[in-house]
Formats: structure tokens, C-alpha cells, sequence
């Protein structure tokens, strides 16, 4: 059967060849190939364009040619790696991933590549897509979607089609019916099949809903005034505008699509009923859904023996919310709910809570993310007391008019009410997709956005602030007292944003900028919704050239064995533990960016020290860089301004002391005769005693006799001025910057005659090897402190200093200052760059309970702050090929359940503390404080085996006699992988 890589690769693929084939040009220059690369970056799509993919192998030998300079080395374009042969044609493989498998490449880019380095195959490596529009943006369409139409009565009847950008379920519908050679006036009934599921499709959902990527649609044509397909639910009117004869059951009204502003109460829908009779019915249609909805939220108040004994009396069907009966009315997308015992007339009563999410089709993380909603108590019963209803804000622009909030309580509600051994989330879905495109269909996505956009949908849909008031920036608060500050910004954020997202989960940092060059600072205080945790990149251990140059010792040459993450401060600190210096040393890293110029650059602490391919140098110097107000110059050592003599060096200043031409000839030129002047090559040039150091004087005479001149420049001058004969202080770029890292000068020593100089680049050093130890694990204490740690700002990120009137990369520091009742943390496992993606698969160590977070708290004045594991989203596999379950607590149960799409038992608690690769969202609840202000500490959790695994998550306990018949996703390095 086709699959949507059936496709054939190109349609033009002879047209093609022949305009490869022709040899336009010889191989580009790097500069070009630069210029290429950035062209393709910033690249941009309209609709209807052709773009190439090109395998991410080849693309990324590219890269590399080009930042080595090997540009020749590049072979012929080759997609072998991403292509599959069947019967003599080329398909694409399933499941790649762009920037992982692939790199897009705009046509006319592309073309010039192929004149660069030709094709190896011309039947295989066009691979030509389309830009198309999808939910109002453009995207390039790698997969074309397919969709197996079925004759419901004859499944031999059957066609492919392949969905066009501008399909819609109208044109959809005229295109089956001509494939199936129907007749337009025929009765028709589509579903989709969720494995052996029929599902009947709901009429005004966007075709992107149900048709993202594969989708098996079965076609049921009425016959004789019955359908082939027996008691499925199907709507009044079909899909795509068909009508059903009057003789459809009450079950009709399912799924029926509208999206009106959501009710407080229930609708009916007069679908169910004869137009004869529906005036009559509805009024007490109407009286017995709100007496049901009242009579099932009083009963939520009882303790579970009187609810039982009052369902043991009258059927748990009295019990069961209006919105979940078997035959319910309403304006919205239904869920479907399966009874954990179909079979028998009697249903049987599951945990509550315990309740899984059917798969739609790659789902798997939005399955995880809600049972992480679920598990919160405080979220869980605002929704089933119905609380939420009262505080639905339909006219917030920045909501979905409380459509999310509607879903969200009545999913919450189907699951804790335990009737239902999993539930079919349409509902929940289709509201997602409606209002963020970017999760509509079935492909894959991240469980963290998906929570974070749930979160903040509810927070605007439930926002109690009708009308959020303007409230103009004051500078004056941040001169009031830092506490002051803090609560004066928190009583400004609560005036626009008052939900019970922000009572539950909205905390505060407090955010620290420092200008480099004035020392302003800012502070500001912002809410948050989460922390994204920081993780370590993979560690691997590379080779890296540091030569240390000393002022009074031989110079030593280091084999780094680093990581591509190690700093500047971490290899410092490395080599001083090796040395073990009686005095302590001062060092400034640089390195040199070209081959062609001696020009250095400077490295700041926080700097990787890894240079491919290039030595990095450590200039000793004499003073404390830590002393406010200690400054760098650099010497240079050149014939005619431009040609290089020697390494340049690095000198220090002190507080107040003044660089001058006298210092520069007297202690610069002192250090240059000891470690670059050929004292043998002075004596020859000169006739004189070759330890006559009248032969080499560095005087401050402007004479033409003497052996250079000098000029000064900032970093980075290319026209750098004569000194003045004079012995006046020789003035910085900025006399107010504290930055000495870019407030620096360039000395030029100009020589007549370079034979004097050995040219000395580091050879004969005393030779030093060392590496450093690699992690195995990171501690959640670790990702916190590295999430507070201080930075510097990039180019691209910094900050508009009020006090200088410009730009400056400051230095931004985070801090903890008020924290929430549930704290939701984010592994940052997923890291992605413009050309690569990867999974970091870090073993992190995670308290289960006691979380004391009180010390990581910069406010003085917080409450004790102490944490206990709740509920874990957990992502196992690859980047592109992985699953998504959960686990979660359940504290009415005081039992830990394993969660895993439809699947929901209880399982073993996590191993304190819970150590694994696979946690993604963990989600904490702070203890609640005493009369004392200290924290109560829960019961503990009862466990109903002895036994438990030493590390990890527990496997699931399963009602089956035998071990092995335990979840399928418990820990274990053999695991058969489910791939969403």
C-alpha cells in the first residue's frame, strides 16, 4: 500500500538532468561557499516554490570543508543516506527529521550547488518539494498526505488520494465520490480508523485535523435506509454536508461540530427529538440536565462510602456527570469514554484519576502533559467542583473564549470520575488545534509546549480580570526598597492577570543586569510559569593545544583533553592544579583567528577554550584582573605595520599607574630581547659585542638610527597612530570602562630589520598532558544553580545601557524570589541549533521527597520552601523516534499510577532519590506550613509490595500472576521502543 513517501521524488527528473549535467563552474571559493551557506539561513518561503532536500551527511561535510578550508574535498551531492530503491524507483525513507536527516535548500541555491559539486546519482538525489499554506502559514511539504479511501461494504473498493494544499472537506468529499464512482445524492457516513476503532468524523473540524499525515477513511453508503456500519455514533449531518434519515438514534448528536461561546450549562440538542415534540420535551429536557449536573456535583462533597452505598443502591449511573451519560447533548466536540467492563451490563467502578488517553496518532505527548494537569490537586479540584465555570472569561482576545477551559473541566471531569478505564480526547484536541495551529494534525510534538500552552490558555480563558486596565512602566518603583520592589511588581502583575493558574503555579524572579563599561544596574522582577532547567551538552573528550607564556620561566605547551563546554575558567583552574605555583598567577587566554594576521583575540573567562584546529595562548601577567581598574594592553612585534616578527604579548596596568612610550621602552622591551631577539643575529647585524646592550636600546629619541617605532590603536584598528615622542600618558578608548577585555590597547613595535628576531612561536616547551573527568550524571541541585548562574550577554542579546545610551553585552544574572505552590520543572533535554538536534540523555538525580529549596531563594523573607514529587512526564527513545508517558501521583489514593496513552495501574513509587535519563517535566507541590511556619510532612506513600527497584521508575505492578506481563515501558536497556 503507498505511504506518503510514495511519491515520486521529482516529476520533471529528464528536464532535470539535462540542466545538471552542465558544467558551468570550477569549485567555489570558501567565501563564496560562506556567502552560500548564510544565503541559504536566511532563506525565505513562498508558497508554490520548489525547495531540495539534501541529505544532512553531505550537508554537513559541506560545513566542515568550509570552516577547515578544504572546500576540494567535498564530493558530488549524495541522498544515498536518506533514499530507499523499490522496483528500480527512489522513494524517501519514513520518519526524517529536517536538520537531523535533512537540510531544505530553496531551488536556485540549489541549482548552484549542483553546478558546484554535480550529483552522484541523478535518478536518486533530486529530491524536489513543495512550499505550501497550512493552517495560514507556509511550510515545505516533505510528506505529502495521503488518504486510503475504503468502501465500508466492499473493502475491496478502494483509491489513494493524495491531498492537495487547497483541499478542503468539501472538495474532499466530490473527489471520493469520483473515485468511488458514488452518486452526489447518496447518504453517506465517513470514519477514520483508530485500529479496529471506527471514528466518525466530525463535520466542521479543518481537513488538517484528521488528515495531517496517513489516515485510513472508510466510507459507509446507506442502503435500503440502513447503513452497513451498526450502532456507531454519527452526526445528523454527515460529513461534508450529507443529511441522515430521521431514523438515527439519539446517539447522532455525538459529535456534532460547533464552537459557540461556551455555556455555564448544558445545552440540549433538539436533534434527539421529533420537531413534533421537541417544544414539549425541551423545557423538561432542560429541568432534568440541570437537576443531573446539581445532584452529581453535591454528591462530589460526600465521603466514598456514602457514595458508594448510594450506588450500590441505585446504579453508578445517578452518580456519573450529565456531560458523560451515554446519550448527552451539547454544542462541542465529544469525547468517546470507554467502560473498563464493556462486556458485561453491570459497569465497574476504576480508580479515579486512573484513567488513560487513547492515542490519536502521535499523541502520546499530550497524553503525558494532561496527566500531569491531572495529578495537580489544587488544578484538579477547581475543575471538579465547578468553580471554573464561574470565573470563565469569554471575551479575553489572548484566550480561545473559554472553549479550553470547557475541555479541560470536562475531560478532567470524565477522568476522576471513575467510570471510565480511558477516554478518547477529541474534544480536547480539536479546541488545541483550532487555536494553535502548530498542534493540529498528528505529527509529533514536545509535551513541554504543550503544557505551556495549555497553561497560558487557561490562565486568559479563566482570568477573573474582564478587562485587563493599562498600566504604564514607573521607573520610580525601582528605587523603593528591594522587598518593596518585589511586591509592588507583583501587585502590578496580579491587577492584569488573576486566575487560578497564577495562584497555583505563577512564581517570580528576580532578574540582575550589569553594564560591562558603567556598572549600571537593573533589577526587575518577572513572573514565571516554570523553570527550564539547563542541562550539560554531550561530553566528549577532544584534544586541545594550550602554551602558556611566562614572564620569568620557560614557557610550558599543554594537551587539554577538554569537552567542547569547558571555559576558559575551568582549564585555568585545570593547569594551576597541575603547576602547583608557590605564588599566584595571573593569565589572560587569547587566541589568533587567522593564519594570515597576527591579530588576537581575546578569550573572557566564561568563554569555551576549545579552538579546532588552532592553539589558544595564556599570556602570564603581573597583576589581579579581579582589582577594579587594572587595564591590558597587547604588543605586537611587526615590520612596516603589517608583517609579523614574532607572538604578540599581553601586559597588565595597575590601578592608577599610566601607560607611556618610557614604560613601553623600558619594561615591554625588556621581556621582547628575552624571549624573541636573536642576540647573536644584533651582534652580526650591528659589528658589536653581542652583549653590549648599547647595541639594542630602546630609547624614546624619535632618531631614524633606532631600531623601531611605536603606535597605538584600539582593539581591532587597522590605522594605528604614531606615539608621540613625549612621555604624556598615553590615553584608552574608554577611561570609564571597566571592561578590560574590550577596553584594551594595541601597542605596535615597528622593527627596520626583521633577521633580528628568532621568531619565536612556542617550539622546545617543557610538554604537559592532562584531562579532564567527564560527568555521568547531573544533579537537579545542579541544573537550579546553573539556571541562577551569572552570564554575559551575547552580541545578539544585548542590552540597552540608559546610562551609556548604547548597547552593551551586560552581564544578566537570575534568582529565585517567590515560588509557587506547584512548581513545574523543565529538563532541557531537546537542544536545537540552526544545523543539528539532539536528545541530551543525562541520568538526573531527583529528590522524590523533601526538595528544600528555601536557600536557593534570594528573598530573605520566603516562607520555608520544601517540595514533593507529584507527577513526571517522561520522554524515552531518539529526537525523532520516541514515546511519551507519565507517572503521577494520586494523594485521594495515596498510590503512585503509571500512565501510558489508554493504559493507567498503579506502580511502585520512584527510588529516592529517582535517578534516570528518561524524566522530562517533573512536577512538585510544596508542603503546606504548620501555625509555626514549618512544613508538614505528608504521610508516607503506602507501598503494596516490599520489593522496588534500587534506582529508576518502578515497573508496573499488573494484575497478571506472572513478572513479566508488566508494563511494556518499564526501565530496561532492551525495552521495545513504541514509535509515536
Amino acid at each position: 500500500m503507498p505511504t506518503p513517501e510514495d511519491v515520486p521524488m521529482d516529476e520533471n527528473d529528464a528536464g532535470r538532468v539535462a540542466e545538471g549535467s552542465q558544467d558551468e563552474s570550477k569549485t567555489p571559493s570558501r567565501e563564496v561557499l560562506k556567502k552560500l551557506l548564510n544565503e541559504v539561513e536566511m532563506a525565505e518561503m513562498e508558497e508554490n516554490e520548489m525547495w531540495y532536500l539534501i541529505s544532512q551527511k553531505w550537508w554537513n561535510s559541506l560545513i566542515k570543508a568550509v570552516r577547515d578550508g578544504f572546500v576540494d574535498d567535498v564530493g558530488p551531492i549524495d541522498n544515498s543516506q536518506i533514499s530507499e530503491c523499490r522496483n528500480g524507483s527512489f522513494f524517501l525513507k519514513q520518519r526524517l527529521a529536517e536538520q537531523v536527516d535533512y537540510t531544505p535548500v530553496p531551488e536556485i541555491l540549489f541549482k548552484r550547488l549542483e553546478r558546484f559539486y554535480h550529483i552522484d546519482d541523478d535518478r536518486r538525489d533530486y529530491i524536489q518539494r513543495r512550499v505550501v499554506r497550512k493552517d495560514g502559514k507556509l511550510c515545505i511539504e516533505v510528506y505529502p498526505r495521503i488518504v486510503h479511501i475504503t468502501s465500508a461494504r466492499n473493502r475491496d473498493i478502494k483509491a489513494d488520494l493524495v491531498l492537495r494544499p487547497d483541499d478542503t472537506m468539501v472538495s474532499l468529499r466530490e473527489r471520493v465520490i469520483g473515485e468511488l464512482s458514488l452518486s452526489t445524492t447518496d447518504n453517506i457516513r465517513f470514519y477514520v480508523m483508530n485500529g479496529e476503532n471506527y471514528e466518525l468524523i466530525d463535520t466542521a473540524q479543518s481537513i488538517d485535523s484528521y488528515f495531517d499525515t496517513v489516515q485510513k477513511v472508510v466510507v459507509d453508503v446507506e442502503e435500503d435506509g440502513e447503513f452497513f456500519i451498526k450502532g456507531k455514533s454519527a452526526t445528523p449531518k454527515s460529513l461534508f454536508g450529507t443529511q441522515s434519515s430521521s431514523s438515527d438514534s439519539e446517539d447522532d448528536v455525538e459529535n456534532v461540530v460547533r464552537l459557540p461561546k461556551p455555556n455555564r450549562h448544558r445545552q440540549f440538542s433538539t436533534s434527539t427529538v421529533s420537531s413534533t415534540s421537541s417544544k414539549l420535551l425541551l423545557p423538561l429536557w432542560a429541568v432534568w440536565l440541570s437537576f443531573r449536573e446539581a445532584w452529581w456535583g453535591f454528591s462530589q462533597l460526600w465521603p466514598d462510602t456514602i457514595r458508594e452505598a448510594v450506588a450500590f443502591l441505585f446504579g453508578w449511573w445517578i452518580l456519573r456527570p450529565p456531560s458523560y451519560s451515554s446519550r448527552h447533548g451539547g454544542n462541542g466536540i465529544s469525547n468517546s469514554y470507554n467502560s473498563p467492563s464493556p462486556s458485561t451490563g453491570v459497569v465497574t467502578r476504576t480508580t479515579p484519576g486512573a484513567c488513560g488517553l487513547s492515542n490519536l496518532g502521535n499523541t502520546c505527548f499530550m497524553a503525558s502533559a494532561f496527566q500531569c494537569l491531572s495529578n495537580m490537586p489544587p488544578l484538579r479540584e477547581y475543575f471538579l467542583a465547578n468553580t471554573y465555570q464561574n470565573d470563565i472569561n469569554e471575551d479575553n482576545p489572548l484566550g480561545t473564549h473559554g472553549h479550553l477551559a470547557m475541555a479541560v473541566g470536562e475531560l478532567m471531569k470524565g477522568m476522576w470520575s471513575g467510570d471510565y478505564a480511558s477516554i478518547n480526547p477529541r474534544k480536547f484536541k480539536s479546541i488545541i488545534g483550532q487555536f494553535a495551529p502548530r498542534f493540529n494534525g498528528y505529527s509529533q510534538q514536545d509535551a513541554h509546549e504543550l503544557m505551556a500552552y495549555v497553561l497560558d490558555g487557561l490562565h486568559e480563558d479563566l482570568n477573573r480580570i474582564k478587562k485587563k486596565p493599562y498600566i504604564e512602566d514607573s521607573d520610580e518603583d525601582a528605587k523603593l526598597p528591594e522587598a518593596e520592589y518585589a511586591a509592588k511588581s507583583w501587585e502590578v502583575y496580579k491587577m492584569r492577570n488573576d486566575s487560578i493558574i497564577v495562584d497555583t503555579l505563577h512564581g517570580q524572579l528576580k532578574s540582575t543586569l550589569i553594564c560591562p563599561v558603567c556598572e549600571k544596574i537593573s533589577i526587575k522582577f518577572d513572573p514565571f510559569g516554570y523553570l527550564s532547567l539547563p542541562l550539560p551538552p554531550k561530553e566528549q573528550i577532544v584534544k586541545q593545544t594550550v602554551i602558556v607564556m611566562f614572564l620569568t620561566r620557560k614557557w610550558a605547551k599543554f594537551s587539554l583533553g577538554i569537552t567542547d563546554t569547558t571555559t576558559v575558567e575551568e582549564a585555568e583552574r585545570l593547569m594551576l592544579d597541575k603547576l602547583q605555583p608557590e605564588q599566584q598567577h595571573h593569565f589572560v587566554f587569547f587566541h589568533v583567528p587567522s593564519q594570515y594576521h597576527d591579530d588576537i583575540t581575546m578569550m573572557r573567562p566564561g568563554d569555551r577554550v576549545r579552538m579546532p584546529g588552532r592553539e589558544v595562548y595564556v599570556a602570564e601577567v603581573e597583576h589581579d584582573l579581579q582589582v577594579k581598574g587594572t587595564r591590558l594592553f597587547v604588543a605586537y612585534n611587526r615590520i612596516k605595520l603589517v608583517r609579523s616578527a614574532s607572538l604578540p604579548m599581553i601586559y597588565s596596568l595597575p590601578t592608577g599607574y599610566p601607560l607611556t612610550r618610557g614604560f613601553l621602552n623600558d619594561h615591554v622591551f625588556s621581556t621582547t630581547k628575552h624571549f624573541f631577539i636573536n642576540p647573536k643575529a644584533v651582534a652580526e647585524l650591528g659589528g658589536g659585542n653581542s652583549n653590549d646592550d648599547d647595541s639594542m636600546s630602546g630609547s624614546n629619541s624619535a632618531d631614524e638610527r633606532e631600531p623601531y617605532k611605536l603606535f597605538v590603536g584600539p582593539p581591532g584598528s587597522t590605522a594605528s597612530l604614531p606615539i608621540p615622542p613625549t612621555d604624556d600618558p598615553i590615553p584608552f578608548p574608554d577611561e570609564n570602562s571597566h571592561d578590560i577585555y574590550s577596553n584594551f590597547l594595541q601597542i605596535v613595535f615597528q622593527w627596520k630589520d626583521l633577521k633580528i628576531f628568532n621568531q619565536y612561536k612556542g617550539n622546545e616547551l617543557i610538554e604537559r598532558e592532562m584531562t579532564v573527568s567527564t560527568r555521568r550524571k547531573v544533579l537537579l541541585q545542579e541544573t537550579l544553580d546553573w539556571f541562577t548562574t551569572k552570564e554575559q550577554l551575547g552580541e545578539q542579546d544585548s542590552w540597552y545601557c540608559p546610562q551609556c545610551k548604547k548597547h552593551e553585552r551586560a552581564t544578566k544574572q537570575l534568582a529565585l524570589w517567590k515560588l509557587p505552590e506547584i512548581l513545574i520543572l523543565h529538563l532541557k533535554r531537546f537542544q536545537y541549533t540552526k544545523w543539528s538536534r539532539e536528545k541530551l540523555t543525562w541520568e538526573v538525580v531527583i529528590p522524590v521527597r523533601g526538595l528544600d529549596l528555601t536557600d536557593k531563594v534570594a528573598n530573605p523573607n520566603h516562607e520555608k520552601a520544601i517540595y514533593d514529587l507529584i507527577a513526571v512526564s517522561r520522554h524515552y527513545g531518539s529526537l525523532s523516534g520516541g514515546h511519551y508517558t507519565a507517572i503521577g501521583y494520586n494523594d485521594r489514593e495515596q498510590k503512585w499510577f503509571d500512565f501510558n496513552d489508554s493504559s493507567a495501574n498503579p506502580t511502585y513509587p520512584p527510588a529516592e532519590p529517582y535517578e534516570s535519563s528518561d524524566p522530562y517535566i517533573l512536577v512538585y507541590r510544596r508542603r503546606k506550613l504548620d501555625s509555626n511556619g514549618k512544613p508538614i510532612e505528608p504521610s508516607a506513600v503506602s507501598e503494596s509490595l516490599h520489593s522496588r527497584p534500587k534506582r529508576g521508575a518502578a515497573p508496573t505492578i499488573s494484575s497478571a500472576t506472572s513478572s513479566a506481563s508488566s508494563s511494556r515501558h518499564q526501565v530496561d536497556e532492551n525495552m521495545e521502543m513504541e514509535e509515536d
